[in-house]
């Protein structure tokens, strides 16, 4: 599995059939920092928010304490919360059900569960929600090109990413010449194993 910092996913399918599966990630906290939570009359103000695509727990390994890794995020207003959350907002009640509402102004209603994230993960979140009503919300983010997002690919066991990485960066070239210049030799995807001792993650 590689990773790369576009908006790219309905392109991917598009160009690159060597590609069998995508996954956008957003992480909303760098947009706005401290996101504000309101949980009935609580507020909290946490990082660590998601947005992704449902197919997320098929491509990543998360274990499930309640709800589906199927269908988790199906719901556009869905949202899995890690124990840790759990937890800390709703005590020995079933979180399950319960909703979360943010600053986008939009309620999340829980639809899973997870097991805390482990120190050592790649992806540090407490909370993942699905990523396409965003993205109808903020017509900014429908653009392909716009750095960030993290996409991550799974290639079909035949492929070389390096061949895949040439002809992403020939169709940035193609499309997006600016965007291109801006890019330079920079972009290039990147194993998952490596990302941890790649420091920078520009480069996939």
């Amino acid at each position: 599995m590689c990773q790369h910092q576009l908006n790219s996913k309905g392109h991917v399918y598009r160009y690159y059939p060597d590609i069998i599966e995508s996954v956008r990630v957003y992480d909303y906290s760098q947009l706005i920092g401290q996101i504000p939570i309101k949980v009935n009359e609580n507020r909290f103000f946490e990082s660590g928010y998601y947005f992704t695509d449902p197919t997320f727990f098929s491509l990543f390994s998360f274990n499930f304490i309640q709800g589906s890794l199927i269908a988790a995020l199906d719901n556009p207003n869905a949202v899995v919360i890690t124990e840790r959350i759990a937890v800390k907002y709703f005590g020995d009640e079933d979180p399950m059900g319960k909703t979360l509402s943010i600053i986008n102004g939009d309620d999340y209603m829980v639809s899973g569960i997870i097991e805390n994230i482990p120190e050592n993960s790649h992806l540090h979140f407490d909370f993942i929600s699905p990523i396409n009503p965003l993205i109808e919300k903020y017509t900014w983010m429908q653009r392909w090109n716009i750095p960030h997002f993290s996409t991550y690919i799974m290639l079909s066991k035949s492929n070389n990413s390096a061949e895949v990485n040439k002809k992403i960066l020939g169709h940035v070239k193609k499309y997006d010449p600016e965007f291109y210049k801006f890019l330079g030799s920079t972009y290039a995807l990147e194993p998952l194993a490596d990302i941890h001792i790649n420091a920078h993650h520009d480069q996939v």
